[in-house]
């Protein structure tokens, strides 16, 4: 099998990027994806930059798959364990998002999305190793007992699909603590501004072509926010193709223990919680396009674009400052 892994870490990307400079920017890298901070005002940036380092290191040794020493690990190896109230929070979360989606959104599915192993390598399962994985995956075999998780045998948790977010969160705070009221957030692709630019202008944030040969990181629309994160979730991220030409995105459905398989091209969230819109983008890839909009035109602050593979863009009823500047794709009412 031809290996043609392609690892799109940006699924949103600003606008004239290499133009738009804050007054101070600081670069991270964790949970195998880069973070960039633009602070459009003039800050020592010597103890932030320290601080926020800090706090990315808690998380990702709480999180991270890929680490044996994290708390994460250490939970699938030992099937019970007690952890952070953050642990906590985040797992109460999951498991709602899992209970509205009938299990078809899980943070159980730790098995299958290493089965699948669309971040590491090119690997096609076979359909008898997908249905052992599948019958892993439960979020009913989530048991928590106060700060303490125990999880059923078999059930290996992964908080891929949702941890960037509540870590964007949590740093946004922390700057707003330090006095910070104008900056932005970027995290691999997942987008959380704080205030607004110069002059009280909005900032620009632009959404990706997704389709996989878009290998020049073209743009088919931008939306203007303030104070609010930015999410997408596409089939150009990471996927691979095996040798007949098909295409196997990262986006899996735990009850069918494949890669979703709909119309949709990408999703993006636009909200002021950065964690909800990382974990809604997902969900609604999966639940598609019908329960996503009534979803986000019955909930305060929760606004979603929609893009579909024949190149037609749906939107929720509030949403402003959509411009679409591809004139492949048609916004559709």
């Amino acid at each position: 099998m031809k290996n043609k892994i392609l690892l799109l870490l940006l699924s949103l990307f600003l606008v004239g990027c290499s133009n738009v400079e804050g007054n101070t920017e600081m670069d991270f890298f964790y949970f195998d994806s880069p973070l960039s901070i633009k602070l459009y005002e003039n800050t020592d940036i010597g103890i932030l930059k320290t601080e926020i380092d800090s706090i990315l290191k808690s998380y990702e040794v709480q999180f991270s798959p890929s680490n044996q020493d994290s708390i994460l690990a250490k939970l699938n190896s030992k099937r019970t364990l007690e952890v952070s109230n953050e642990f906590i929070e985040l797992t109460n979360s999951s498991i709602e998002y899992c209970n509205i989606t009938n299990n078809r959104f899980d943070i159980s599915s730790g098995n299958l999305i290493k089965l699948w192993s669309i971040n590491n390598e090119n690997n096609l399962p076979s359909q008898e190793q997908i249905d052992k994985a599948t019958l892993t995956s439960d979020c009913n075999g989530i048991s928590i007992n106060g700060n303490t998780i125990t999880l059923s045998d078999g059930i290996s948790l992964d908080y891929g699909s949702v941890v960037k977010g509540y870590v964007a969160d949590v740093v946004k705070e922390y700057l707003i603590s330090q006095g910070i009221d104008s900056a932005i957030i970027n995290f691999g692709g997942n987008i959380q501004t704080i205030g607004t630019k110069d002059n009280n202008q909005p900032f620009k944030i632009a959404v990706m072509k997704p389709t996989i040969d878009n290998i020049t990181n073209e743009n088919i629309a931008t939306i203007e926010v303030k104070d609010k994160s930015v999410v997408t979730s596409g089939i150009n991220q990471r996927f691979f193709t095996d040798e007949d030409g098909n295409v196997y995105h990262h986006i899996l459905d735990a009850e069918t223990g494949k890669p979703v398989d709909n119309n949709i091209a990408s999703v993006t969230i636009v909200t002021s919680d950065s964690a909800q819109a990382d974990i809604l983008s997902t969900v609604l890839f999966i639940m598609g396009v019908d329960y996503g909009l009534n979803l986000a035109n019955t909930t305060d602050d929760l606004d979603v674009i929609f893009v579909t593979r024949d190149k037609k863009i749906f939107t929720s009823d509030n949403l402003e400052g959509l411009s679409i500047i591809d004139s492949e794709y048609t916004l559709e009412k």
